[in-house]
C-alpha cells in the first residue's frame, strides 16, 4: 500500500534551528526567521509516494507544484518532474530509514535518514548547510548531518 502524502517541515537533528528548504532551485538547510514571510513557504513539503517506487518516498515543493527534490550530480536540487522521466523519478525518490544519529545509542531512536532510490550507499546530508547526496560514512559527524525530524503539519497550516 502506498503511503499517504504528509505536509510536513523536515528540520536537521543537529542543528535543531534549522529546516530543509529549496532556495534558487537548490537544497539547504536555513533558519526560518519569520513563520509568516513569503520565503516561508520553501520550507513546506509534501512527503508523498515515490515517484520510481510508491512504497518509498518522494519530497515535493508545497509551493511549486510537480516540483520535487531530487538528487543530480550529488546535489538536491529543486526541480519540475515530467511525466515518463524515469531518471528523475529515481532521483527523486527516497528511502526514509531510521535516523542514522541514533545508530551509536544516543538518545531515543527517533527520526529518519533519507536513502537513495538508485544509489543505495548513498544518503541525503547537509554539508555547509547545503543538501547533498553523499556516500554513507561510519562516522558520528556524517550520522548526525544525514538525520532529520519531521515535523507534520495540516494542510490548513501551511497554506
Amino acid at each position: 500500500m502506498p503511503p499517504s502524502d504528509w505536509f510536513a517541515s523536515i528540520q536537521s537533528v543537529n542543528f535543531p534551528d534549522r529546516l530543509i528548504r529549496h532556495r534558487d532551485f537548490l537544497g539547504f538547510v536555513d533558519r526560518l526567521d519569520n513563520a509568516h514571510s513569503l520565503e516561508a513557504r520553501d520550507f513546506d513539503f509534501t512527503i508523498g509516494p515515490g515517484l520510481a517506487d510508491e512504497r518509498l518516498f518522494s519530497i515535493q515543493a508545497s509551493n511549486f507544484p510537480n516540483h520535487y527534490l531530487r538528487h543530480q550530480d550529488f546535489r538536491l536540487k529543486l526541480q519540475e518532474f515530467k511525466q515518463g522521466d524515469e531518471l528523475f523519478a529515481q532521483d527523486a525518490t527516497f528511502e526514509l530509514t531510521p535516523a542514522l544519529a541514533y545508530t551509536r545509542g544516543d538518545v531515543a531512536p527517533a527520526g529518519i535518514s533519507l536513502r537513495s532510490f538508485n544509489i543505495r550507499d548513498h544518503f541525503v546530508r547537509h554539508s555547509n548547510f547545503e543538501l547533498w547526496l553523499a556516500k554513507y560514512e561510519d562516522t558520528e559527524f556524517f550520522q548526525k548531518d544525514a538525520s532529520f525530524h519531521v515535523i507534520k503539519h495540516s494542510f490548513q497550516e501551511i497554506h
